[in-house]
């Protein structure tokens, strides 16, 4: 039975008899379903030459610059949800804000190169300043990660950090670290999502008619397969490859951008997606589960059925996506003769 084939109203129910083989096969995946993050506090001799303005500009290809792609300019910010940002401190959210200005300039820029960090052997943004909005760098790192995972649109930044006592610096995976090429990819890309996009918005009129469009589209068009790029929309976009990060990115993305509500919500091994549908209230979606599963077991799901194929603590938000994202309600949701 196809995804597409599943009439809308079909909900997930505690008593679903085959929970047990759904289990199994969920569980089948969830050793290689992880979130790939990584933290560095930048040494001494580092930290040095990142004051002293001496990291290495790396251009790693004497033909590099050559291409004449440009990105063509749109309005960068309607990806994300903003819900989290009610929740942070007037601190947090300028840092927030400080993120997407850079994040903005480097997908903008197709003249901008990331930096190289030897010692690290990784590519790396701009440092965006932290220490004087009074934030700790614990602080500043979370607002990183929710930033990265809820701005899926900056395909080339992956989830590897360093930081001083001042700044953070958000690494960029090797293909993207000129700003030529990264324009070529970007192009690549929304020309996907930008499809993506209207295909979810054809007839299509209520936030769970939206949802379900987009949902049933990920489960056609991509696979699970690991990958290079597997924690970016990258993945998703252009390789119809991904894991659980390419899924839930992918399908806030769509929904954002067009006007429902949805926020990646991120666990120690899993992405999923909280998001607001016509009632006003915020359910439960992992089309990554559904695309393993073959149905719509998770779509629009409240609290107690999100967990219900879990093995252990696959779908428990950790911090700081337990303080910014929002509450899922306790219910499933009940599909409307509207919806």
């Amino acid at each position: 039975i196809t995804v597409a084939s599943l009439p809308k109203n079909i909900q997930p129910s505690a008593q679903d008899e085959d929970i047990q083989s759904a289990q199994m096969m969920v569980n089948a995946y969830v050793a290689d379903d992880t979130i790939d993050v990584c933290v560095y506090d930048i040494n001494t001799m580092t930290a040095s030459m990142i004051d002293d303005g001496v990291l290495e500009q790396h251009i790693y290809n004497a033909d590099a610059g050559v291409s004449g792609a440009s990105v063509a300019q749109r309005d960068w910010t309607i990806y994300d949800d903003e819900y989290g940002l009610s929740k942070m401190t007037d601190s947090e959210r300028q840092y927030y804000h400080r993120l997407e200005d850079a994040a903005v300039q480097y997908i903008s820029d197709n003249t901008l190169d990331a930096f190289y960090v030897s010692s690290y052997d990784l590519y790396v943004t701009n440092g965006i300043n932290y220490s004087e909005l009074g934030l700790s760098r614990t602080d500043a790192i979370d607002v990183a990660r929710y930033f990265l995972y809820n701005n899926p649109q900056y395909y080339f930044l992956k989830a590897h950090f360093l930081s001083s006592s001042t700044a953070v610096y958000i690494g960029c995976y090797d293909a993207f670290v000129h700003g030529s090429d990264r324009a070529e990819a970007t192009n690549r890309v929304f020309d996907v999502i930008d499809q993506w996009i209207v295909s979810i918005n054809d007839d299509e009129i209520t936030a769970y008619d939206k949802l379900l469009s987009a949902h049933n589209l990920l489960c056609n068009e991509l696979d699970y397969v690991n990958g290079d790029f597997d924690q970016s929309i990258y993945s998703a976009a252009v390789q119809k490859e991904t894991v659980c990060a390419g899924y839930a990115e992918a399908l806030s993305l769509m929904l954002n951008a067009s006007g429902v509500s949805s926020t990646t919500v991120v666990s120690d091994s899993h992405a999923w997606n909280c998001v607001q549908l016509d009632d006003g209230i915020y359910y439960g979606v992992d089309s990554t589960w559904d695309d393993i599963l073959g149905g719509h077991m998770l779509l629009a799901v409240g609290q107690s059925d999100i967990t219900k194929y879990d093995k252990a603590v696959e779908h428990i938000a950790i911090t700081p996506w337990t303080e910014w994202a929002p509450v899922m309600s306790d219910v499933s949701y009940s599909v409307s003769t509207a919806s």
